[in-house]
């Protein structure tokens, strides 16, 4: 029949692209990007945050930000948190509002590559 299948998984870089679309019977007057379908999530899926905070002033900020994402996701949601940069006391009590507000939490470590010079301070 002369098609021709191609996997697209990236439009990086793309500047046109000409697809030919075969619509299955039954579907021809559905739009090919259904805003409703795309914008669904499924409430089993997890959301992952990745976070930074160095300093009291940037953890309660961190807190502000943790009880956002909650107040606004049905989704179960999990913070990445760079373990480096956290105070003693935000990793205390972390496991206990992580329990009060019924999110899952776990801390990543970084260490600065040896071939790399290391940032200073001005």
């Amino acid at each position: 029949s002369g098609a021709v299948y191609a996997t697209i998984d990236n439009l990086d870089g793309i500047m046109n692209a000409y697809l030919l679309v075969h619509r299955k019977p039954g579907k021809e007057k559905i739009p090919l990007l259904d805003p409703e379908e795309s914008s669904k999530v499924s409430l089993d899926e997890t959301v992952h945050i990745f976070s930074v905070a160095s300093g009291h002033l940037y953890e309660r900020f961190m807190r502000i930000m943790i009880l956002s994402v909650l107040k606004n996701t049905q989704s179960k949601v999990k913070f990445w948190m760079l373990a480096n940069y956290l105070s003693p006391t935000f990793k205390a009590v972390l496991p206990g509002f992580s329990r009060e507000y019924g999110f899952e939490y776990e801390f990543v470590t970084y260490r600065w590559p040896g071939w790399l010079r290391e940032q200073t301070e001005k």
